[in-house]
């Protein structure tokens, strides 16, 4: 499981994503995703939204990318949080 998951995360960082990008031209993904206890998760959505979100916003409207996430995984499994920024190159 854990050799699947490096792959696809791997495979998700190193090719571009034009079709992800707010603008044109090509664009690049990095992504990780975070092993969470369950009964913790709500806490850290809220430090997510409440201390990284603000400076994650910050840098989308300095352009040092074009947009971040936080997703969930509802169902199973302990890798239950993928937070991702995209961008216009790996600089």
């Amino acid at each position: 499981m854990q050799r699947s998951f490096a792959i696809v995360l791997a495979l998700v960082v190193m090719f571009p994503a034009p079709h992800l990008s707010a603008q044109d031209g090509e664009g690049v993904v990095f992504a990780a995703y975070y092993r969470c206890t369950q009964g913790q998760e709500s806490r850290a959505d809220e430090i997510v939204r409440d201390v990284f979100g603000p400076i994650l916003d910050r840098q989308v409207a300095a352009g040092a990318f074009t947009t971040w996430g936080l997703s969930a995984h509802v169902m199973g499994g302990d890798w239950r949080r993928l937070q991702y920024t995209i961008g216009t190159d790996r600089d």
